[in-house]
Parts: C-alpha cells; sequence; structure tokens
C-alpha cells in the first residue's frame, strides 16, 4: 500500500485519537509514523535511496557532464606553425561491479562485521576525438 493510502486510511480507522481541522493530532501521527516502521523497516528507505542512485542518478550525472576539451598551444616545426591539436573527452555509459574482497563475494553486513568498506568499482565508457 502506498504511504498516501496508508496515511488516509489510518486517519479514518483511528478517528478517536482525533483528526481535527488541521491535520492529524500528535498520537495519531505517531501511530502513523510508527506502523510505518513497523511494516517498512528502519532501512528500507535508506536501501531504496541507494538503488535509485547506482540504478539511475549516477547515470544521468555523468550524462550531465560537459565535454573536456584540452588544445595545445600552437606548435613551430621547422619554422613552420603547425595548428594546434584539440582533444575533446565525453562520459557514456556507467558501470558498477558488485563488491568483492579477496575474490569473494562481500555484502553490507559482512562488510560492516569485518571493519570493511562497501566499495565497489566503478568503470565509465569515454570516448576520445583527437583533431590534429
Amino acid at each position: 500500500m502506498e504511504m498516501e493510502e496508508f496515511l488516509l486510511v489510518y486517519m479514518v480507522d483511528e478517528v478517536d485519537l482525533g483528526y481535527n481541522r488541521r491535520g492529524l493530532t500528535q498520537m495519531a501521527a505517531w501511530n502513523v509514523i510508527d506502523a510505518y516502521f513497523a511494516q517498512r523497516g528502519m532501512v528500507q528507505h535508506q536501501i531504496e535511496s541507494f538503488d535509485h542512485f547506482v540504478q539511475e542518478s549516477l547515470q544521468r550525472i555523468v550524462l550531465d557532464l560537459p565535454p573536456i576539451v584540452a588544445e595545445s598551444d600552437p606548435q613551430y616545426l621547422d619554422g613552420a606553425p603547425r595548428a594546434p591539436d584539440k582533444v575533446t573527452i565525453t562520459f557514456g555509459q556507467v558501470y558498477i561491479s558488485k563488491p568483492i574482497y579477496r575474490n569473494e563475494a562481500l555484502t553490507p553486513n559482512i562488510a560492516r562485521l569485518r571493519g570493511l568498506t562497501y566499495a565497489a568499482p566503478l568503470f565509465v565508457d569515454i570516448t576520445i576525438l583527437v583533431e590534429k
């Protein structure tokens, strides 16, 4: 059940706790909060936030980066000027591997118990365009 539906149902069921014209009373609000955490747990919202970041937001951030453009100074070879080289770097698809430690899979709980970081390798496709 979505949070909005849950809140509406809870307000109707708990009229004796007091739903006034300004909204839920403090007691009803705490009951809703307690019921939310009883159903979803204390860290579920953090897990969902991390998953959303890894699966969607990180790629969007990388794609929003402007290309990196580097241009060399003009070169003078044999007395004749040579046009500067221009290099453009753009970033593409992001890949994140599973965290591992000593060739075994690592879970957040195992990392916490062993005092390890839950770090994972991150790879990005890049395109390099060299213009001479």
